[in-house]
């Protein structure tokens, strides 16, 4: 310890390091014959390694909590009173907080005494659900992260109970940071579209913020408070485990100017609400972002930011039909629609046009195998009249359970394309009546339109009167 007095004489030593030299110096000759634990613990900078020299010009200084049986608190107090010295390493030892008198900042308590006042909880005992969620994070750190001194046991088992939440309450972390990423990250671009270069980049640093804080749940890190100079939170928080990981320069994302606009027909519709609601529904493929940015070697699930880039829409089950009207050269191009459309009188109310426009997608159990009709919204099917047409015993509507396993698609959101596998399809004639078509892109919110011939030509269907 003679070192650390000697460079403390010729400039600055962090707190933990003054302290150090503190406990072995002052404060362990006076505890001799006690059982205790020691350390720099508690509010401050110091406990988490982050002061600097500008720390040192408000409230730092020689401090250590001691934490006793509660039979020698208040001989070990007097004994810490009468020994301490006025100053040490160049600096007082009695020091004033927040307007307060000048006093020593050796504080002498019990473990449990101090965990409620710190914590608001004795984490000596076991911790409900309850308290584990109305535990302040910072607090938490000032209990795990500072540096012991000299610990009988006491210490340890708690800082081992504190080190990381359990996993239920961990994994609601985790879905509360995806869920903020997901408010906020359309308006990036809509604000970078109305000129607010500012707004953008505001937004976009919130985005990097809430971003590291996902990796640092996935680190397995419990985040430092971001919103002082002296601990930045790329410094707060180390960097992801395992191969490949590397830290990007997210300067480099945070300027507003400089987007791509988007495509004049999304532009004309920057009113829709995006996919929200039903991209936390539907499945995603193993591998999605939530994958990658969610918990670490689990599959893709409900848990996740949705799939859906700024200034554009990649919904999985979009992507697929999308690609598919690619591949079949279709002309229409998916929109998404401000709420979800079910049913073809939704659809027809968002569009604006008649309900026998909207091509209704109906999943048929024909004994056994997936028949899709393509129906205009205007009538119902005759199953009779079409299963005795197609020469089967019974046409019956079929589950979900049914729809999603040979479409991969939602019931209301089913298109005419864009499935695992070849499904047969037939037409309702009743559509080659419009100029007009509209029918389901993959998810309830999205539609893209097309014409009675152009849905004959992509899906390979038969035409059919239904009714």
């Amino acid at each position: 310890m003679t070192r650390t007095i000697a460079r403390m004489a010729n400039g600055f030593v962090q707190s933990g390091e003054l302290n150090a030299a503190f406990h072995a110096e002052v404060v362990r000759p006076l505890l001799a014959g006690t059982s205790y634990a020691a350390g720099l613990l508690g509010w401050g900078s110091e406990v988490l390694g982050y002061d600097t020299e500008r720390s040192t010009d408000h409230g730092w200084g020689p401090r250590l909590c001691v934490f006793v049986d509660d039979a020698d608190v208040a001989a070990v107090r007097d004994r810490v009173d009468a020994g301490l010295p006025d100053r040490f390493g160049g600096w007082p030892v009695r020091f004033a907080l927040a307007g307060r008198p000048p006093r020593h900042h050796v504080t002498v308590t019990t473990l449990s005494a101090w965990l409620r006042d710190h914590l608001g909880v004795d984490a000596t005992e076991p911790l409900s659900t309850r308290d584990w969620l109305l535990l302040p994070q910072q607090q938490v750190l000032g209990v795990v992260r500072g540096r012991v001194y000299a610990d009988d046991g006491r210490l340890a088992a708690v800082r081992d109970t504190l080190a990381w939440y359990p996993d239920q309450v961990w994994r609601w972390l985790l879905a509360c940071q995806w869920r903020r990423l997901d408010q906020e990250e359309p308006f990036v671009q809509r604000t970078a579209e109305a000129g607010d270069d500012l707004g953008s980049a505001v937004i976009a640093a919130r985005l990097v913020r809430d971003t590291i804080r996902v990796r640092a749940a996935r680190a397995t890190a419990q985040r430092a408070r971001p919103d002082r100079a002296a601990r930045p939170v790329g410094v707060a928080v180390p960097r992801p485990p395992g191969p490949g990981a590397r830290r990007r320069p997210v300067h480099r994302r945070l300027p507003g100017d400089g987007h791509r606009p988007l495509p004049a027909r999304t532009a004309a519709d920057r009113r829709d609400r995006p996919v929200r609601r039903q991209h936390r529904r539907a499945q995603r493929p193993e591998g999605g972002p939530q994958a990658r940015g969610g918990l670490p070697g689990e599959k893709a699930g409900r848990c996740g930011v949705p799939s859906r880039r700024v200034g554009g829409v990649n919904h999985p089950n979009i992507d697929k039909v999308a690609g598919a009207l690619r591949a079949a050269g279709a002309t229409g191009e998916i929109r998404i629609l401000p709420n979800a459309a079910p049913t073809a009188a939704a659809a027809a109310e968002q569009l604006g046009c008649e309900v026998g426009a909207i091509a209704n997608s109906l999943i048929f159990d024909g004994d056994g195998a997936p028949v899709l009709i393509l129906t205009s919204g205007a009538h119902r099917v005759d199953t009779g009249k079409v299963a005795a047409e197609l020469g089967l015993g019974k046409l019956r509507r079929a589950t979900p359970e049914f729809v999603r396993e040979h479409t991969g698609q939602p019931i209301g959101g089913v298109a005419p394309v864009g499935h695992p596998e070849p499904v047969r399809t037939l037409i309702d004639s009743t559509l080659s009546g419009y100029d007009e078509v509209w029918a389901a892109g993959g998810i309830p919110h999205a539609v893209f339109p097309t014409s009675y011939d152009e849905l004959l030509r992509i899906t390979s269907g038969t035409p059919i009167t239904v009714n």
